[in-house]
């Protein structure tokens, strides 16, 4: 072997796994008169082994060393991809029994002296499982933070999932759960996995999302709406910046329909879930916005930090478990769904609170989801449609919360909330606890082992990471891109890419005309105004534009107005609309605010709808201003959606028609009347909702409608024909205006100008649209509605 060879060529061993001697060392020891086995050094007095690598790990000491977790190069078997990717839930047998009434809830609950030890809680668990999950979790609390999430980071196949394209991981997680239960959250069905849609294409999906900030359920759940729409009402502690809702950080979703609320007064509120007073506020609040039918679902996601406490961290939490299980109950409506975070679920207290879900559920499944870490306690209940008839649990839940607010400072406490024996009598529901818990928890412990394997042998590492994650995502239909936030848009460029060519007509001024223009009355609609017109666009929360022109009318510059700067909508939103001064109350407690008033909908979020008929526009125009009305916040700037009254029906509209006196007017004022609000009318805008040659007409025996085209001489029955309906541009080409001022009279019998009354004698057909009077519209209905 040449003198040139590589110090790092081995060629000797000192036993056969121990330190390495290189033929470069070998040859200098020589030199220096070293005899194998003695130490160097005149009188061999120095050592004769060769010193050893050190193995510190982390950032420790020199020569510390944790029990437990010293260096190592144990390796680990890796699972394969497909069999480690595998979900798919359990559910409990239905149970069979009815709901329990409220008598027999009432002799349920068992107090006792408070107990902060689980060790013991081996009802549905076996000893030596529960006793290897708290052993594994306890050798970790010695263990340095970053070692631990350095190691769990390389140990966990899915680590790199994180959150994707949002906020933080929690999103995922929904996803995750939501994809492994066929979506049953964000497309709710009547029966799974094939049956009707619960929401129709102009409803709103209701969700409520508690103790769940910084908002990552909600931030999937309106994302994977889109444009769908879907309304969220988030209970969560407010201020912190751990636990409030983080509403900039929606990234991937329309935040604007997203309302948090925090109990008693409100945005005001402090939104402590176990507070009774803020329950039964945010429940009054949920089913005021949802015409008190409450959500779709219910999420709940609710932790807090139990740092060396691990072990009875279902003990601390089950205060926080009750009071999401009660709130849920409080607000779901029926066949609705439900998925909440647990904890270990040993003890009686816990179990029973899932026995009682049984019971009002049709049923329900204890599920960890692959993004929920293998190692941690964690693990989701999810609760398929809720019987009608559950009040009695609610009632009782409330009831339970109250105690447990009682016994804070007493040494007692609720143990159980259903009677053990009686839990234990039902076998089907215990076995698929002591199932669950067994399954779970070995899987814990296993995950622990590999946790600790990989902080003590810093070179293991999973090795399909990223092949997971792009399954995962496929699965989850989430896209594998990189979170970033959206783009700022441009008003002018934004318009242009929503409406496109032809943008003149938007702006021209509305032509009045005479009555004979309106001879087919079938044909004809119409929509009151009361103030401002404009074109608006929408760009994302407050940024809101409306476009001023030039004297010629064709110059236009988008700027945002002064009245609309609390008004929040969706990005890419095109919307005509109505501003108003609004007014409620009478005399000197009478108050005014400006409220927007939808005419018609072009674009919303997005989504092209000028080729809809107008019925459905308004429909989507009324989804979107429900998503985005907050009541909680005065503040913003209230959308509501004009009415729209067939010509025929314009006696409906007439009769909202009163005399109202306003603050700081001398005489009374014709006034329009929507609930216990009104606004001061400005006219009439008449458009006809049928394109090109076709006419609506009314059948002399059946005396029903009918839908003919003069050009091709056919006539077809309700519903009219897709190519028969007015896009928004048709109805905006046909529009014509009747505008209401001093020479308009009889609109109400308290505002008769007296003066005017001999128009009224003028042949209707002839009478042009600003001079008619509410006689002569009337007489010109009746006329074409007998022929």
């Amino acid at each position: 072997m040449s003198d040139e060879e590589p110090e790092a060529k081995r060629i000797r061993l000192d036993n056969e796994s121990g330190p390495q001697y290189s033929t470069f060392a070998l040859r200098q020891m020589a030199k220096m008169g070293h005899v194998e086995g003695k130490g160097l050094g005149k009188h061999e007095q120095g050592r004769s082994e060769i010193v050893s690598q050190t193995k510190q790990l982390g950032r420790r000491g020199l020569g510390m060393n944790i029990e437990g977790f010293e260096a190592s190069d144990e390796g680990w078997v890796f699972e394969e991809m497909s069999d480690s990717m595998k979900e798919t839930p359990e559910w409990i047998p239905t149970c069979q029994l009815v709901i329990p009434t409220s008598d027999e809830l009432s002799k349920w609950p068992v107090e006792a002296k408070k107990k902060l030890v689980i060790e013991d809680e081996t009802n549905f668990c076996n000893e030596e499982t529960l006793q290897s999950v708290l052993e594994c979790k306890a050798v970790f609390d010695t263990l340095e933070g970053d070692e631990f999430l350095k190691a769990r980071t390389r140990a966990n196949p899915y680590e790199t999932i994180k959150g994707g394209i949002f906020q933080n991981r929690a999103a995922m997680k929904m996803a995750n759960i939501d994809s492994s239960f066929h979506f049953m959250f964000t497309e709710p069905l009547d029966s799974y996995p094939n049956g009707k849609k619960m929401v129709g294409p102009y409803d709103l999906l209701y969700f409520a999302d508690i103790c769940a900030a910084p908002g990552g359920f909600s931030e999937y759940v309106l994302w994977r709406r889109q444009s769908n729409m879907a309304k969220g009402f988030g209970l969560t502690l407010k201020g912190s910046d751990v636990n409030d809702f983080k509403l900039d950080d929606f990234f991937a979703a329309p935040v604007e329909f997203f309302e948090p609320h925090y109990g008693v007064n409100g945005a005001r509120g402090d939104g402590d879930i176990t507070n009774a007073d803020n329950l039964t506020a945010f429940r009054e609040f949920v089913l005021s916005e949802t015409d008190n039918k409450g959500v779709h679902f219910v999420m709940g996601d609710g932790g807090f930090s139990v740092k060396n406490q691990e072990n009875i961290q279902e003990i601390l939490t089950k205060q926080l478990l009750l009071c999401q299980f009660l709130c849920a109950l409080s607000i779901l409506r029926e066949g609705g769904n439900f998925v909440c975070k647990t904890f270990d679920l040993f003890t009686p207290f816990s179990v029973g609170l899932i026995y009682l879900l049984y019971r009002v559920f049709d049923r329900i499944c204890i599920f960890k989801p692959v993004t929920s870490r293998p190692a941690n306690s964690e693990r989701y209940v999810v609760c398929e449609r809720l019987r009608k008839g559950a009040s009695a649990v609610h009632e009782y839940m409330f009831t339970l919360n109250c105690r447990l607010n009682d016994l804070k400072e007493s040494r007692c406490d609720v143990l159980e909330v259903v009677p053990l024996a009686h839990l234990l009598s039902d076998h089907s529901f215990t076995s698929y606890m002591i199932e669950s818990n067994e399954k779970i928890g070995k899987a814990q412990v296993k995950a622990l082992t590999k946790l600790r394997i990989f902080v003590r042998n810093t070179a293991l590492a999973e090795p399909n990471q990223a092949e997971v994650r792009k399954r995962c995502l496929e699965q989850w239909k989430v896209p594998d891109e990189a979170r970033a936030a959206p783009p700022k848009l441009d008003a002018a460029t934004t318009f242009q890419e929503l409406w496109g060519k032809d943008a003149d007509i938007l702006w021209q001024s509305i032509p009045s005309a005479k009555l004979e223009v309106m001879s087919n009355v079938y044909d004809w609609c119409c929509n009151i105004v009361g103030g401002q017109r404009l074109i608006l666009l929408g760009l994302g929360r407050n940024h809101v534009y409306t476009c001023q022109c030039d004297e010629s009318g064709s110059r236009r510059n988008w700027s945002r107005m002064q009245e609309l700067q609390q008004l929040e909508l969706p990005r890419k939103t095109l919307l005509e609309i109505d501003l108003v001064k609004e007014y409620q109350g009478e005399r000197k407690g009478q108050k005014h605010k400006h409220t927007v008033y939808i005419i018609d909908a072009m674009v919303i979020f997005g989504k092209d709808v000028k080729h809809k008929h107008y019925r459905d526009r308004l429909k989507l125009a009324r989804k979107l201003a429900n998503a985005v009305n907050k009541p909680t916040k005065p503040s913003i700037v209230t959308v509501r959606v004009h009415e729209v009254f067939k010509l025929t029906a314009i006696d409906k509209l007439f009769s909202r028609l009163c005399s109202r006196r306003v603050k700081n007017r001398t005489n009374p004022c014709l006034a329009y009347t929507v609930d216990d609000r009104f606004f001061c009318p400005k006219g009439l805008f008449f458009f006809k909702h049928l394109s090109g040659s076709w006419s609506e007409q009314l059948s002399r025996t059946s005396g029903r409608p009918y839908f003919f085209n003069c050009e091709q001489k056919v006539s077809l029955p309700e519903p009219p024909p897709a190519e028969a309906l007015a896009s928004y541009r048709e109805c905006l080409m046909s529009r014509i205006t009747w505008t209401w001022d001093e020479h308009n009279f009889n609109l109400h019998s308290d505002l008769v100008k007296s003066s005017n009354t001999s128009k009224s004698a003028t042949k209707p057909d002839s009478i042009n649209m600003s001079q008619i009077s509410k006689e002569a519209l009337m007489e010109h209905i009746r006329q074409h509605t007998a022929l």
